[in-house]
């Protein structure tokens, strides 16, 4: 459809596998999946990557070069990058196989659930580094099937970082995520819902700019709000009484939520 006026063409319930839907072509740009209930304990395969450049201009799976890498803070090159058994934080002695948005991009290929949610490094980036970096994703999307473009859900920090993405491209879903803005609720609220593709909207648990009543203000506008990182109950269960959505996690899993409104219940 054009993005706001939609058509069902299949609704599907009862089977836990992969489905192919077959219907009359229609002249449509955008495709829409609604999920109502999790067919599985996994529910929908939705990946937040961080992603750096390597020091030719690769974009790699890694959260930054001072903790990974050669841990000094000097980006690798993507053939050191491509060699390296890459590790997690805190430190063990498990390893694990070093990636570029291409080999996520192909994953995505064979796993059609799966979406990925950039996190691309904002703090020492020019705009030309930023536009390069989501140059590299658009181009490596649209090498694979353009259609991979409608998983891909950048996440922005500011006004400024939204529209270097929408120079590169028109990207139909993003997150505006507020840990690097100084702007107060009521101004990044009003950004937002002036974007039509900004549906959600992100903050530290602690960030006292979203109580109760933004919250309420982010669903008047017709988008959802979710914390992180929320590693503890008592943190979920603060995030949910305000009126969030959802939370980012380490630790607790989809289940944990059914504690929580069971016990509301009661």
């Amino acid at each position: 459809t054009d993005g706001e006026n939609w058509d069902t063409v299949a609704n599907v319930s009862g089977k836990v596998a992969k489905i192919t839907t077959q219907f009359a072509a229609v002249k449509a740009r955008y495709v829409r999946m609604q999920g109502v209930q999790r067919g599985t304990q996994y529910a929908y395969s939705i990946f937040e990557f961080d992603f750096s450049l390597t020091s030719d201009g690769r974009l790699a799976a890694v959260h930054d070069w001072n903790d990974f890498g050669n841990m000094d803070g000097q980006p690798m090159s993507s053939e050191e990058w491509a060699e390296t058994a890459t590790v997690a934080k805190p430190l063990t002695d498990r390893t694990f196989t070093s990636m570029f948005i291409e080999d996520i991009l192909d994953q995505m290929m064979v796993n059609q659930d799966m979406y990925l949610i950039t996190d691309v490094k904002y703090d020492n980036s020019t705009q030309e580094e930023f536009e390069h970096e989501f140059s590299a994703i658009y181009q490596a999307a649209m090498d694979r099937d353009p259609m991979l473009i409608n998983r891909i859900v950048p996440q922005v920090y500011s006004e400024e970082t939204y529209d270097w993405i929408m120079d590169v491209y028109n990207f139909p879903s993003v997150i505006f995520t507020c840990y690097k803005t100084e702007a107060d609720a009521d101004e990044i609220i009003s950004f937002c819902s002036s974007k039509d593709n900004i549906h959600v909207i992100t903050a530290k648990y602690q960030d006292k700019r979203f109580d109760e009543d933004a919250v309420a203000s982010i669903h008047e506008n017709g988008m959802l709000f979710y914390n992180y990182t929320v590693s503890t109950f008592t943190k979920m269960y603060d995030g949910l009484a305000k009126g969030v959505d959802g939370i980012y996690s380490n630790t607790l899993l989809p289940q944990d939520f059914d504690v929580y409104y069971t016990s509301k219940k009661h």
